[in-house]
């Protein structure tokens, strides 16, 4: 087990652990009992205070009810993904969906994903999908919800999967990737990695339909986009202001933008796909439409309660590594 405990602020080293490797497990359980308490209770803090407020009302709870303590990976760098499953009565094994999530304020609750992912090579992804999947038939079918981590191990450099999270549900990101497939009638090729969507152009009009060309496309897929503000505007005015914006969907080229609406009373909450020829465009696509929409439902003085913000720094975030990776791609001379 590798964990990190920081005592102040200025001690934050993401290279550095407290674990010394030499040191056998019963010195680590005496440690981690004499020290870890006392600089919980310094230093905690919940992700959520609207639940909990501070460490000792979480404790109180978590006493008193019981939890999870789980291992984090023993990297500054690490993504995570969301695989949906099939698990048939007749024994069968289907892949139905697979993102690398995205996060709000919020960690542990993903808001959104990338489709399809790109963090894990497609044949390492599916031999541990199996696997899980082999183990949970003994006991059930149904869909399952798979959570991953990844990361590299620096002592090897070599990557690492974690299998963190499961749940026996039909999770949002699948319902939303359904959505995805049947706006571009494409398929999620788990053996490439990739989301294949036909392309009727002028030239293939007088085509079948199996006929038309193939090509690949990503999405960003906002599952829980919220904004107080969204409740001001009936669904057919929301999709007008997006009209003027250009913010659509071109049926021909299968990229652009598709909104799921939830609610036709409160209209607080919706859903997004951003879809493009690549990801970067994807993302672009998906931060500018949140800013589009922030702007037209929000005033200086009635800004709202929303995760879009946060979920703009999020999509920064990848748009600046994939950036980062061209670059050294480029710097990187040729064998």
């Amino acid at each position: 087990m590798a964990f990190r405990i920081y005592r102040n602020k200025s001690d934050i080293d993401p290279s550095q652990a407290l674990i010394d490797p030499q040191i056998d497990g019963e010195s680590v359980l005496h440690r981690y009992l004499d020290d870890i308490p006392e600089w919980l209770a310094h230093y905690a803090q919940p992700a959520k205070t609207s639940r909990f407020l501070n460490w000792s009302s979480f404790l109180k709870t978590f006493l008193r009810q019981g939890g999870v303590v789980e291992a984090h990976p023993p990297s500054a760098s690490v993504t995570y993904l969301t695989v949906d499953i099939l698990l048939e009565p007749s024994g069968e094994v289907t892949m139905l969906s697979c993102g690398d999530q995205l996060h709000g304020s919020c960690f542990p609750d993903a808001v959104g994903s990338t489709v399809p992912q790109t963090s894990v090579h497609p044949d390492t992804l599916h031999s541990i999908c199996m696997r899980v999947a082999q183990a949970c038939q003994q006991h059930f079918v149904g869909y399952i919800s798979v959570g991953l981590a990844t990361f590299v191990d620096h002592s090897t450099m070599e990557q690492k999967v974690w299998a963190f999270n499961l749940d026996i549900a039909y999770s949002d990101q699948l319902a939303m990737t359904q959505m995805l497939l049947m706006t571009t009638g494409g398929t999620l090729n788990w053996h490439t990695g990739c989301l294949e969507v036909p392309v009727k152009g002028k030239c293939f009009e007088q085509q079948a339909a199996a006929e038309h060309p193939v090509v690949t496309r990503y999405a960003v897929i906002g599952i829980h986009l919220f904004h107080s503000n969204l409740s001001m505007l009936y669904h057919n005015v929301f999709l007008k202001v997006c009209e003027v914006h250009g913010i659509e969907f071109n049926k021909k080229q299968k990229q652009g933008t598709v909104f799921a609406l939830y609610d036709t009373s409160e209209r607080c909450s919706i859903g997004m796909i951003a879809i493009s020829e690549d990801l970067q465009g994807a993302l672009v696509t998906f931060a500018q439409n949140l800013s589009v929409i922030h702007q037209e439902i929000s005033s200086s003085k009635k800004q709202g309660e929303t995760n879009f913000k946060e979920l703009i720094r999020a999509v920064k975030d990848v748009l600046q590594m994939i950036i980062q990776n061209k670059n050294q791609l480029k710097e990187k001379p040729a064998a």
